[in-house]
This record gives structure tokens, sequence and C-alpha cells, in this order.
């Protein structure tokens, strides 16, 4: 016992005095060094949605490198070992207290066993162990500069350890530090955007590889997420487009004050469609047990929201918020996190609770529980086909033995064009819809609902035309309108009017690119008549980012529902209780709760994600100006909310300006006798995404549709005119 303290106490001076010494070689005075980044000058003249058809906002920067591999891959067979190293370390963490002494020789020597050479192998911490539980970095290369860029999370104020193989040092001079380390070692502070030499040297102190040039970066206001599979790779679960391979792994969430805000274990797999083509993967979590996560309600199943297209990263926050407050049912809730996989910095994403009965947010009858309970011993059952479209895609259900007693909900139904890749669907007259829960719904519960919405439907639609999209131009609403002729019930009979009318807002607010194409989504309770609309879901493309374009100054003013998106929400807004609802609900509820966001959270959130933000655009390669980005969309905001409050006051001040696009209608609107002040087109700042470009031409200008003048931005508007695109 003795001889153990003894060593003890002479570990802890040369601890002491390493540390010492280390921290005299600090950072020293010379100037910042800038890291080869850009920005533009003003709009980039692309669409933040571009990247869904091979460009994006990177002004030119495909996102890939020459091997088509997403930008920084080249890196990724190096994280692979970190499942060793995590083991080692849980080893380590529970033989502490019997083995106190020896914690630097275990940090060297069995923390890290298989962790590979070169510089992916590094990692760093601010603990003199990893730990399960705590965070660790590791060193991110860029394919275009070759720079390696440390990623250092918020939490991690002061010095950092770091961790190599046990036969390796590392030496390092730049700016006022020249020192050699050792696994466990302390290091000197870094000074920020300053280029470090970083060399490895082997056991008999010869250099390993190339001398790489290492820039530390610091993140100030953003909680970390650090995710490590089993397998220590993502490469499996990014390969596979399909999102059917996940990953068992462990999660750590802190605080920017260093606090562990929660851990445990969960899945992890890949989702999304168009963004799931992008450098930047979003990905969804199955959390082992459910967690209430930075201040969120108890939840076991997440989403992390890449916001690709989305340069500000705050369109869906802001949607969602406004949702939330606006009491719409079962809105997730969200929060900002840097996520770390494998202890690759992966960016800034939205940490969103899924929509999902089981786990997730949305509290109705589970449908799945009920059909498991009924048919107890059986396992999952063999499939029905229940219809087939056109193509040949057939719609399947669960041919169970035996239906629960009741099978009038939950239901939780999706509006999916990308239906075909589904199992589990049904068609109405316009549209197809995609079973979430129950994800297996027995033949009678197929029937029952599809039957039910098909219903609902005809009422909903019962005396408007319709052309081969589902679209409807009849704005006349009689007595015989919205009346279901079989069952004699009306359209409210159907749906909830409330609920519909506060999603309506929600989507024509915030102009919402996908509005009824995906992610849009409506439930029905066990033992209730009506159809809810709701959760609400996938934002990112909204508030000027269209997939058609950027066209900040005309969302500003559109009507886009009414004018542009003729589906359900549309239908309903031609009924005269409907319209008058929701220009209530906007005018007394909506409305003070945007102005509240925009006057006390907008320039606040600008603060605080404006440095992790720019972190991300760097990791991802996107040459932006944050602060123009963020200044667009509010001014776009701030106009928006006063529009639509001078609209739904006083509807008869306003001209409507109908311009036909080649993707759809897209309105503005002005008051009588003024102007709009610019035209639609690329010499005011309204730039088509690279497909409308290529497909139909660049827009110079727009002519009146009866009179073929050409609007100027200072004609004045009298009454409501029509506008075609003039092409170069």
């Amino acid at each position: 016992m003795p001889v153990i303290l003894l060593m003890t106490l002479i570990l802890i001076a040369c601890t002491a005095v390493n540390m010492k010494l280390n921290k005299n070689n600090g950072k020293g005075a010379g100037a910042a060094e800038t890291a080869e980044t850009s920005e533009t000058d003003g709009p980039t003249g692309r669409s933040e949605a571009d990247g869904l058809t091979g460009t994006s906002e990177t002004d030119g920067l495909t996102g890939t490198s020459e091997t088509g591999q997403p930008k920084g891959a080249s890196e990724a067979d190096e994280s692979k070992g970190i499942s060793g190293m995590v083991e080692s370390g849980q080893k380590a963490e529970e033989d502490q207290a019997d083995h106190e002494t020896d914690r630097w020789q275990l940090a060297a020597a069995e923390m890290i066993p298989d962790t590979p050479a070169g510089f992916g192998g590094l990692v760093f911490s601010q603990e003199e162990v990893i730990r399960t539980d705590g965070g660790f970095f590791r060193l991110v290369k860029d394919d275009d500069s070759g720079i390696r860029y440390a990623y250092v999370p918020a939490e991690m104020r002061g010095p950092l350890h770091v961790f190599m193989s046990s036969a390796q040092s590392l030496r390092i001079e730049g700016d006022g530090v020249s020192g050699t380390f050792r696994s466990g070692d302390v290091l000197p502070e870094f000074a920020e955007d300053v280029r470090y030499e970083f060399s490895l040297l082997n056991a008999s102190g010869t250099r390993e590889e190339e001398t790489a040039e290492v820039v530390f970066l610091y993140s100030e206001n953003v909680p970390s997420m650090y995710i490590d599979t089993k397998s220590g790779s993502m490469e499996a679960v990014d390969a596979d487009g399909g999102h059917a391979t996940s990953e068992d792994a462990s999660y750590r969430i802190y605080g920017t004050d260093g606090g562990k805000d929660s851990s445990g274990k969960c899945s992890i797999r890949g989702r999304g469609n168009s963004t799931w083509a992008q450098p930047k993967k979003p990905y969804n979590l199955n959390l082992e047990d459910e967690n209430e996560i930075l201040g969120m309600n108890s939840c076991s199943k997440y989403a992390l929201i890449a916001n690709y297209w989305d340069s500000t990263q705050t369109r869906q926050y802001y949607a969602f918020a406004a949702a939330e407050r606006l009491g719409l049912a079962y809105t997730p809730q969200t929060r900002f996190v840097n996520v770390y996989l494998n202890g690759r910095c992966h960016g800034i994403c939205l940490l969103t609770q899924r929509i999902n009965v089981k786990g997730g947010t949305v509290d109705i009858t589970d449908l799945d529980a009920a059909n498991k309970n009924a048919n107890k011993g059986t396992d999952t059952p063999p499939t029905l086909v229940m219809d087939t479209d056109e193509d040949g895609n057939k719609a399947l259900a669960g041919a169970f033995q035996n239906e629960p007693k009741d099978i009038t909900g939950g239901y939780l139904i999706e509006f999916d064009n990308r239906y075909d890749t589904e199992d589990y669907w049904f068609a109405t007259g316009t549209r197809h819809m995609v079973f979430k829960s129950p994800q297996i719904p027995s033949a009678g519960e197929y029937e029952y609902i599809s039957d039910y919405v098909r219903e609902a439907e005809k009422a909903l639609f019962a005396g408007a035309v319709t052309n081969e999209k589902g679209e409807t131009d009849d704005d006349v609403i009689d007595e015989k309108d919205g009346v279901n002729p079989e069952t004699g019930k009306t359209v409210w009979d159907y749906f909830d009017l409330d609920s519909w009318a506060r999603m309506y807002l929600i989507q024509d607010f915030f102009v919402q690119s996908d509005d009824e194409f995906y992610s849009f989504y409506f439930y029905k309770e066990a033992g209730d008549p009506l159809l809810y609309c709701g959760p609400v879901w996938d934002f990112d493309l909204c508030l000027g980012n269209m997939n058609s374009g950027d066209y900040y100054r005309t969302s500003a003013r559109t009507l886009w529902l009414r004018d542009g998106r003729k589906r359900w929400l549309h239908r309903m807004d031609q009924f005269p209780e409907f319209r008058e609802r929701v220009a209530q609900i906007y005018l007394e509820e909506l409305e003070p709760i945007l102005r509240d966001i925009l006057e006390n959270e907008y320039g606040q959130n600008e603060d605080l994600l404006e440095k992790d933000t720019n972190l991300n655009y760097l990791r991802w390669h996107k040459k932006l100006d944050y602060r123009e980005r963020t200044g667009m969309v509010r001014t776009l905001f701030e106009e928006r909310v006063q529009f639509m409050h001078d609209y739904y006051f006083d509807p008869e001040s306003f001209c409507r300006l109908l311009f036909h696009f080649a993707w759809g209608d897209f309105s503005y609107y002005v008051k009588k006798g003024e102007s709009m002040g610019f035209v639609p087109t690329a010499e005011y700042g309204e730039t088509q995404s690279s497909v409308q470009r290529e497909g139909n031409g660049l827009i110079t200008g727009w002519q009146d549709t009866e009179s073929g003048g050409l609007l100027q931005a200072d004609t004045v508007i009298s009454q409501d005119r029509e506008y075609d695109p003039v092409y170069e």
C-alpha cells in the first residue's frame, strides 16, 4: 500500500510539471490567418435547393471529390477503431479505484489498442482518459486545401489531452508552440484560425508521414452530441440509400457549460430523400430508453435534421416553434446540436423529436400494439395485396388472423408522392397516402381508413371541378358543395375545421415548398369521427427558399395556398366559414406569436448561431455570408407578417398579380394604385433553380397575359392581372 501511495505522488508531481511546461508553450501573439473560405458579395444566383439537381448554394462547388465521394470522406476509414477505444475506456473507468496510479499508462497502452496510425487516429478530449460517457473529437481533413481542422466542441473550454498509439509521439510547431507530446499529455492552448504543423513520430523519433497543417476552430454556443457506433464507422449506414441498415451506438450530450445533459444507447440509420444525396447526411436515432434531452419532453425517437438546403439553419426551427405555440397538436420539439460521429465533426444539426406513435410525439391509439395483442404468439404476418396502381406498384396489408375490437383509430397518415417506395399505402381521388401508424395495417384497418378518407374527400370536393392533378379553380360555393352525396355528411362532419385552419396558416405563412406533396400528416383517433391535421414536418424549403428557386421578395406578399397549391387546403379555403376562421386565428393568435419571434428571438438566435453556422459552412464547403442570409429571411419574415395583417384586415384593398411559372402559379399582392417595386427576375434577386433555367430558359421579364405589355418595377397596379414569362 505505501508503494502505491508513493507512486501516486510521483505521478501527480510529474503530471503537474508536464502541464505547466505545456501551458508555457501556449499560443503566441501573432495575427490569426483565416481559413480558406470565401463569402459571396450578394445572392448566389442559385436556389438554396439547387443541390436537388446536382448543383448547390456553394456557388459551383459540387460537394464531392474527384472520386465521387463526399468531400472530407477520404479519412472515413481512419475513424475505425473507436469501438475498441471506448470499450477499453470503460474497462479503465471500472478499474479506476484499484488502479489510480496507472491512469496515464492505461490511456496510452490499453485504451487505444486498435486506433489506426496517421493523423486520423489522433483523438482529443478534456478528459485524462477516453470515457464511455465523455466527449472526444478527431481531426477532419479538407480535401480541397489539405488542411486538417480541429472543430473543438463548445464545452471543451480548458486544455486538451491528445491520445494516440502508445508507440507514437506528436511534434507540434507554430505560433509560439514547440514541443513533443505523447498519448495522454496535456496540449498547449491553440490560437483560433492559426495553422500549426503536426508531425507524427514513431518510437525511434522518425517522422511517420508528411507534416500536416492543423487549424483549431472553436464552437461557442451550441451543445455537443457525440454518437459512436459499435463498428466505429458510418460507412455501412451511409452506403444504404434505402435506409434499411442501422448500427448500434451510444450517445452523449453536453451543454455548453460542460455539464452532461443525457446519455444512453441507441441505434442510428439514414433518413431523408433529396438531402440524403448530399455530403452532410441526416439520420434517425432510436433510443434504447426514452430520454428528456436538452429540456424536451421524454421521447425515444429523434431525427438529426441536416438542414443542408437552409443556409440560416433556422427555417424549420421557427416553423415548428410557431406551430407549437399556435396549438397544433403533437408538434415535434427541437434543439440545435453540434454532432460528432465517431469523433468526426458533422456540423450543426436540428435534433428533432420524430413524428411517431411509438416513442414519438403522436399520442393516439397504437394499432400496431393492438394488432400484436390480438394475435399473440404470431410473428410478422404474410401480406395481402389490397390495390395496384397503373405502374404495377402494389399496396399491401397484413394478413392477421384476428382484428382488434375497435379499428376506428388511431391512424397516422402521410401525403407522399413517393408512395411507390412504400408497401402500405392507398389512393384517393386526388392523392396517395402512406400509413405511418399502424406501420402494418390489417386488411380490415386498411379498408376502414381508406374508405373513410375517400368519403371525406368526396365531401370536400363535392361540387368542385378538378383537373388530372387533383387541383380545382372553382371558387364558387353553393349549398350542394361540401356534402358527400352518398352519405349526406358535410365536409366538417369529416374534418376538424380548427386544426386544418391552423395548419393552413403555418403552411401558407412560411410558403412551404413541399406542401401536400411530401411530409404532410393527418391523424384519426379511435371513436372520433374527425380527421385532424398535423403534426408539422419538413420546413427547410420555405420562406423564399424553394424547389424552383430563390424568391424572397415574391414570397413576402403571396397567398401561396389560395393561388398556387390547389389541393385539400386550397379547397377548404373556398368555404366561407374556413376562410373566416383562418383570418381570425391569424389576427388574434398567429400574428402576435410571429411578432414575438421577431422581436425577442430572431436577433438573439442570429448571434447565438453565427459562429457555429460559419463553422458548418466551412465543414461542408458553403461559401456564404451568414448575416446576409439571415438578413434576407428576416426582411421577408417582417414583410410577410405585415402583409398578412393588412390583407386579413382589408382584403379588398389589394390587387392580385398572378405569375404563370412553368412549375405553377405564384401570386403577389399589391395595394391598389401602387407598384411592385421589382419584377420576379434575376435582375432583382429572384433567381430560378438550375432545373428551371436549363429546362425552360432564363426568365428576363413578364408580359401581360391579356395585353402583352411588359411589367415594369414601377408599373402602377389598379386591378388583378396575370403574367407570362419572357425567356432569354
